[in-house]
């Protein structure tokens, strides 16, 4: 029998008529597809709304659509309101549509434990969709507490069915050992199942798997392959990635022509990974600048979107005078702004510029600010200098014992002048109990490192206790 849609239309027509709500839904669905019927998102909607007048879940889903999405003015409550009913009915797509509905915050402010509880209600029942989101949910811990194990339970659910997306999730979750055992060959896994439904993100990842030979046996081609395959959809990540192996001949023979076309194209859309290597490449002389002060213009444009490497280059540049006329307040401009984003290298720079006032206002107080941030992060040279400034009191009241415990870190990190400072401390006992036997020890292992002064002291310490 040949499908013959026009005659079941006027079917449906007769038995919605007479109030039959599985009728009056089918009609519904061809006025709104255009099957059978000329396309009439007004008449869907009118059968749509008997049907749902009569409790037919299907219909108030439908209706709910059509008021969120069609033709007409938007009703957020109303349908909330109809999915609710049809959500309550069991059926699962109202369910999944209620919680996006709650998480967006479409129909009033975000309620994400509703969401959170819809989402669930689907998941359970088996919606591949919804055991994403609900994955989702509990790695952010929006609606639910943060739990990755949770996270990763759905995402390998979804992923089973074939979502992308959670393929991706449960791939990176094997990478990084969160929620779910380390194990770079089921990242593998997954990954290769979403590369192969198209995901670019997947396509990298699994390129640069094959590259480094984690998770599966190392095959730079295939890598490169995997690779191209998501930079010929124009991804600016896979582009950036094929120019530096280009640009360093690393899986691939060295072509910095094919390196420059290949970032150029990255750095086109705004990928600022991809204008950073696009500047290298022009700094260091591989290719020539298209036009004066192209490398500079790279660095400015990734920097000025927040990229940290980029903005540091910047302030050095600056700072230097390399490719751009000497600027010291451009330079702490451009270290503040790194600074802030928590480059402990960065917060030392500027540290230092506050305490020589270079290319800003001294302050000492700002010194000491900057120094503690960046010493808090463990760098070495910013807890010696902190250590100096809190002993002489300089930007900050003097605080002997906190100088102290920070000479303490940067000398156990090997820096002969905290080590050289740690031994006068104790020798003095400044900060901290006298001790001569524990700043012979700490003038030793500045000696060790090639501290004169350390040499001297030892030997002056030695004669005064012998003497």
């Amino acid at each position: 029998m040949e499908i013959d849609l026009p005659t079941a239309a006027s079917w449906y027509q007769k038995a919605a008529e007479k109030g039959n709500s599985a009728a009056q839904v089918a009609l519904g669905l061809m006025y709104l597809s255009g099957q059978g019927l000329e396309r009439d998102t007004e008449k869907a909607a009118l059968w749509f709304n008997k049907a749902a007048d009569q409790g037919n879940a299907r219909a108030q889903y439908n209706l709910a659509l059509l008021t969120l999405e069609g033709a007409g003015p938007r009703n957020e409550l109303a349908a909330e309101t109809l999915l609710r009913q049809a959500a309550r009915q069991g059926l699962v797509p109202a369910m999944r549509r209620l919680a996006h509905l709650y998480e967006t915050g479409q129909a009033a402010v975000p309620n994400l434990i509703e969401a959170a509880k819809w989402y669930r209600t689907a998941a359970e029942a088996g919606d591949a969709e919804a055991q994403f989101c609900l994955g989702r949910l509990y790695a952010r811990g929006e609606g639910v507490p943060q739990e990755f194990g949770e996270a990763a339970r759905w995402f390998q659910r979804a992923a089973e069915q074939g979502i992308a997306a959670a393929q991706v999730n449960i791939a990176a979750f094997h990478m990084q050992g969160t929620g779910a055992a380390r194990d770079a060959a089921k990242a593998a896994y997954w990954y290769r199942r979403a590369a192969k439904q198209g995901l670019t993100a997947a396509q990298i990842r699994l390129g640069q798997l094959y590259i480094s030979g984690e998770g599966v046996r190392r095959n730079p081609k295939t890598g490169v392959a995997w690779l191209w395959r998501a930079a010929e959809s124009r991804d600016p990540e896979a582009q950036t990635s094929l120019g530096v192996l280009y640009a360093r001949g690393e899986a691939v023979d060295q072509d910095f022509s094919r390196a420059e076309f290949l970032l150029r194209q990255a750095a086109e859309s705004g990928h600022p990974p991809a204008l950073v290597q696009l500047g290298h490449l022009y700094t260091q002389e591989h290719v020539s600048e298209p036009s004066e002060g192209a490398a500079m213009r790279c660095y400015r444009t990734a920097a000025e979107t927040g990229h940290l490497e980029a903005q540091r280059i910047l302030a050095w540049n600056y700072l230097d005078g390399r490719g751009v006329a000497r600027d010291a307040a451009a330079a702490a401009l451009w270290f503040r702004k790194a600074a802030e984003q928590g480059d402990a290298g960065s917060q030392f720079q500027l540290a230092a510029m506050y305490c020589t006032g270079i290319g800003v206002v001294r302050n000492l107080g700002e010194a000491v600010t900057w120094y503690r941030r960046s010493a808090t992060q463990g760098d070495r040279y910013a807890q010696y200098n902190l250590a100096v400034m809190l002993l002489k009191g300089q930007g900050t009241p003097s605080e002997p014992e906190q100088a102290f415990q920070w000479c303490c870190d940067a000398a156990e990190q090997g820096l002969t002048e905290a080590q050289l400072q740690l031994g006068d401390l104790y020798r003095a006992g400044l900060g901290v109990a006298e001790d001569l036997a524990l700043a012979c020890a700490w003038y030793e292992k500045a000696a060790a490192d090639g501290s004169g002064e350390a040499v001297a002291r030892l030997q002056s310490l030695r004669a005064s206790r012998a003497g």
